[in-house]
């Protein structure tokens, strides 16, 4: 997933930089602030990660390339429901990476409140290479299973809207 993901979202990032309005900068600046505590518990953080991808959903949100944005909403919903960390949301190394998402995506945001696609880009390759780094440390695990058409139609209803956390 991280593979493509590299590939794809950099891109993605960079296409939105013009066309963020200020309700997309609101929606960003808005899951920062929900990233920026520390956890209370395991599944705070959770709910913590979930908010990062949001982060990534308002980009892509903002891209005018359908299907640029459509890859990558995908890429994030796979994430958001396939890969698990388990009873791993309090180990150190998770709360590394919620600390790297949330310095990485501000910034994410400087640079784009500036305008500078190029700028986005690169940030955007350093922090899924980062995130991939975390995440291979976590050894987190990726559930098999099919993702429905279906399952995407109403997670991507609003993306401007906050991460709503999944119940069990």
């Amino acid at each position: 997933i991280y593979a493509v993901r590299r590939v794809l979202e950099p891109e993605l990032a960079a296409g939105a930089v013009p066309h963020l309005t200020d309700a997309h900068f609101a929606a960003l600046e808005r899951s920062l602030a929900i990233c920026a505590p520390q956890p209370a518990d395991g599944y705070q953080a959770v709910a913590q990660r979930r908010e990062d991808l949001h982060f990534h959903d308002v980009l892509a949100s903002a891209n005018p390339n359908a299907l640029l944005r459509f890859f990558c909403e995908v890429i994030n919903h796979l994430l958001r429901h396939l890969v698990t960390v388990g009873e791993q949301a309090a180990h150190p190394a998770h709360r590394r990476l919620g600390e790297t998402n949330l310095a990485a995506h501000r910034r994410l945001l400087a640079a784009a409140r500036r305008g500078d696609g190029e700028r986005v880009r690169t940030l955007m390759v350093e922090h899924i290479d980062e995130a991939w780094r975390h995440v291979r440390k976590l050894d987190a695990a990726v559930r098999r299973g099919f993702v429905l058409d279906s399952e995407l139609r109403p997670r991507f209803a609003d993306p401007a809207a906050p991460a709503q956390p999944r119940t069990p």
